[in-house]
């Protein structure tokens, strides 16, 4: 996993193995000293995503203690996230219009974070309208979170609500190991395995075209 991080100065590398993650000043072209979660809590797992929100907060998932908050400056820990659905995280994804930070978890569905107010504002399941717990990658766009599922498409949550709108499932293509995303202004390109690239309208959620 990597990121690059907004220091307030040069800027800095962070590129993560297992518990532990390597810093590189940018500026300097020199290694920091690396930062283990083993350090701060047990059994933490391997990390799978970094992220940066607006304030400069820097957010690791794992897969065995959750999500946690890093200093973007120096790395200094600062805790990790209450409330989540699953300790184990897969993927991570930050939209900066509603301050929600989606995070998706192994078989438990979805949990949302708003970083303004720093607490859970909901989970998401198959319990309360979920087509599957399975959450393999997220991506967000104008305040819509793109969930990539190992068994029912693309499920989708509109993140101002919050509330779910609807899968992208009715062609079948279920089992996605990834699903390319792009955004041209009002038009979303998402590239499906063994189909081509299905052409959207975002404000409509309407297929124009099939590549």
């Amino acid at each position: 996993v990597t990121a690059i991080i907004d220091d307030g100065q040069g800027g800095e590398f962070w590129i993560s193995s297992g518990s532990v993650i390597d810093m590189m000043d940018k500026r300097a072209g020199i290694w920091k000293a690396p930062f283990d979660l083993a350090d701060h809590v047990s059994d933490p797992g391997s990390i799978t995503g970094i992220i940066q929100d607006e304030n400069g907060w820097v957010w690791v998932s794992t897969t065995g203690s959750g999500t946690h908050r890093l200093s973007n400056l120096d790395g200094s820990y600062y805790g990790d996230i209450q409330g989540l659905s699953s300790s184990h995280v897969t993927s991570m994804a930050y939209d900066a219009n509603n301050d929600i930070l989606v995070i998706g978890h192994l078989e438990t569905g979805v949990s949302l974070y708003s970083t303004s107010l720093q607490q859970v504002v909901e989970t998401f399941s198959t319990s309360n309208g979920l087509d599957s717990d399975s959450v393999r990658d997220i991506a967000t766009r104008y305040g819509v979170a793109y969930i990539a599922t190992g068994d029912q498409g693309v499920m989708r949550i509109d993140l101002s609500g919050p509330t779910i709108i609807g899968s992208w499932q009715s062609l079948e293509v279920d089992n996605l190991d990834a699903t390319p995303l792009a955004v041209d202004g009002d038009t979303i390109y998402l590239g499906l395995q063994g189909l081509g690239v299905l052409i959207i309208d975002r404000l409509t959620s309407d297929i124009i075209d099939l590549w």
